[in-house]
């Protein structure tokens, strides 16, 4: 018989199902830790990457992390970290100059494609051909916890749902909170894009969570953490392994660890735990239409974003220090 949990001492089983960062930017402790709910997630990557939006597969348990101590949400290395910084700043300027060039009006048109080689089929790609609604667009990958969502053990009035997890013949709540906008987000950036959504979180939480993110099924395609790549510790989402051009590809993610092996493909997001007044998702949605837009490569937008805002804080930095010179 299944007995239910009140909050209390989470078991680290159940910590270490979900791939959460704190607000100091670093993974949690337990993002580490092996478990035997490692096993549940050794199941072959291609199998998990094919349990998409689209299937009608049971809600399995979800686990969540510890809490963290109060801090201001821009302290996390994503934010300070500063080419992530200029990056974001640079695709505001470089991405409004591709609009005012191309004329992109406000219905969707269909996306541009560089033309690229397609990807090298040596080893079997976690998604598979691109579905009906999705061909000829470009691939939006999307992280889950502290991108689109945040989750806590401890009970949270304003909680958007909540998910049963057992574990250890134990049943336990998860109080799920939604980012600002990740609703209107997921919609619009299905029309414009095959989402997919890749959490380093196992699929046992995950995949109840985003049933009931994704209701619509926007997200064609889900990949768990069997499908990240473990290097130092740490598990990377190594995106040449998923069957996409890599011109044609964009990451989203607040842990910079997660795209070390792909950065030019990143758009950095700052973490999100409770803030009401977060506007990440809404800034987005005009910046990834016109990178969907683009006939240049998304690594090549991205750099050219990056060099922007440098080559403007150097004209700066000269100008400053003519001024201070003929003073």
């Amino acid at each position: 018989m299944r007995k239910h949990q009140n909050a209390g001492e989470v078991p680290s089983a159940l910590q270490s199902m979900v791939a959460q960062v704190g607000r100091d930017g670093q993974p949690a402790q337990s993002y580490y830790r092996p478990s035997h709910d490692d096993a549940y997630a050794s199941a072959s990557a291609s199998k998990m990457a094919h349990a998409s939006a689209s299937s009608s597969s049971p809600p399995r348990p979800h686990s969540h992390p510890p809490s963290y101590p109060h801090s201001r949400d821009d302290d996390s290395p994503t934010h300070s970290n500063p080419d992530n910084v200029r990056k974001k700043r640079g695709l505001g300027v470089v991405c409004g100059c591709f609009r005012a060039q191309d004329a992109i009006p406000t219905q969707p048109l269909k996306p541009t494609l560089p033309e690229a080689a397609p990807p090298s089929p040596k080893a079997k790609s976690y998604l598979g051909p691109q579905r009906g609604r999705d061909v000829g667009k470009k691939t939006l990958v999307l992280d889950l916890d502290e991108t689109l969502v945040h989750s806590s053990f401890k009970p949270v009035a304003n909680a958007a749902f909540i998910i049963p997890v057992e574990i250890e013949g134990n049943v336990h709540d998860i109080y799920v909170l939604k980012r600002p906008g990740v609703d209107e987000f997921l919609a619009y950036v299905a029309r414009f894009y095959e989402v997919v959504i890749f959490t380093a979180s196992l699929s046992k939480y995950a995949d109840p969570l985003l049933d009931q993110l994704d209701t619509k099924r926007l997200c064609t395609w889900r990949l768990f953490r069997e499908a990240c790549t473990l290097r130092n510790g740490s598990y990377v989402k190594d995106l040449s392994k998923m069957g996409r051009d890599l011109a044609t590809l964009i990451i989203i993610d607040n842990s910079p660890l997660a795209y070390s092996l792909q950065p030019d493909n990143a758009i950095p997001i700052k973490s999100w735990f409770d803030d009401d007044n977060d506007r990440e998702l809404f800034d987005l949605m005009p910046i990834l239409e016109a990178l969907a837009m683009v006939e240049e490569s998304i690594p090549t937008v991205l750099k050219q974003a990056l060099s922007t805002v440098e080559g403007e804080e150097a004209d700066m930095a000269m100008n400053e220090a003519s001024h201070n010179h003929r003073r």
